[in-house]
């Protein structure tokens, strides 16, 4: 009876005779197992080679399509553990990173000189300003300091000039003890020359006009007024300041009106610390209260 085989049959029948010692080989060209089919009365019909049966399966196709994606996948899991494993190698830096880096480094070290310059400019003009000020503050304490000088000088000036129209009181914290035409025993002339401020030992006496010092200490022709200052004014009357307990001035010094010329005391013919003013005009002494008064100073 003839049968016909399939490719795959007749190939695994073929290899069944041969394990059985059925010889195989043909001059035909079709193979041992085709001889072995015909000498068993099976008829074996030979086909070439055909294109897989994908082409006309359709479930097989979808399987060898489903069998590609999961090796395409299996090898693009496989590049990138090889690709961490050469960064793992690398120090967890590719070469591509390490260009990048050394990139980025350089521009750092550029970007970082360029910052430098433009401090090293700033504090410059920085150092430039601050001088400039400086300059600038030196010059306005010359100035100032020129104009405090000259401010000084004026003030000196001022005082070291004779006013005869400004008159003072010659202290503070006095009170009068005699008054010009006083009586007594105590005065040589049997009345009293002059004003008399009573106050204590050491306080400061100033005069009471602007001029020039003619005396400063004992005086031979006045030896009852002790320590003596004379400020002799620029109509030739004169302002006596007596019995002090030193003198600040000397003579022909310049004084301007309230000007310390000497302190309080009791020298020469004093009964106790006071000063004894007099006003004397063309040798005479006049009333010192009312010389004061007539210049808006009333002790």
């Amino acid at each position: 009876m003839l049968r016909w085989l399939s490719p795959a049959t007749a190939v695994t029948t073929a290899l069944l005779l041969v394990a059985g010692g059925v010889a195989i080989g043909s001059p035909d060209g079709r193979g041992g197992a085709a001889d072995a089919l015909d000498s068993i009365g099976v008829s074996a019909q030979w086909q070439p080679a055909s294109e897989p049966e994908a082409t006309t399966n359709p479930q097989y196709a979808r399987a060898a399509s489903g069998r590609a994606l999961l090796l395409r996948r299996d090898r693009v899991a496989q590049e990138r553990r090889d690709h961490a494993a050469r960064v793992s190698r690398a120090g967890g830096r590719t070469g591509g990173d390490r260009e990048g880096d050394g990139k980025q480094h350089e521009r750092s070290r550029a970007a970082a000189g360029k910052k430098g310059d433009r401090r090293t400019a700033a504090d410059a003009k920085k150092g430039e300003r601050r001088k400039a000020a400086d300059a600038k503050k030196d010059d306005r304490r010359k100035g100032e300091r020129g104009k405090s000088a000259n401010r000084h000088s004026d003030a000196a000036d001022k005082r070291a000039e004779p006013d005869p129209d400004r008159w003072v009181p010659p202290m503070t914290g006095y009170r009068l003890s005699a008054r010009f035409g006083d009586s007594g025993y105590m005065w040589s002339s049997g009345t009293h020359t002059g004003l008399d401020f009573a106050a204590p030992e050491g306080t400061p006496i100033k005069s009471v006009a602007g001029g020039v010092v003619t005396t400063a200490g004992y005086s031979a022709d006045a030896g009852w007024a002790g320590n003596l200052v004379v400020v002799e004014l620029e109509d030739g009357s004169e302002i006596w300041h007596a019995h002090q307990s030193s003198v600040a001035v000397s003579v022909g010094e310049t004084v301007a009106p309230g000007q310390t010329v000497g302190l309080v005391g009791s020298t020469g013919n004093s009964s106790g610390a006071h000063l004894h003013l007099e006003v004397q005009v063309g040798g005479e002494p006049v009333d010192p209260q009312a010389a004061m008064g007539e210049r808006g100073v009333n002790p």
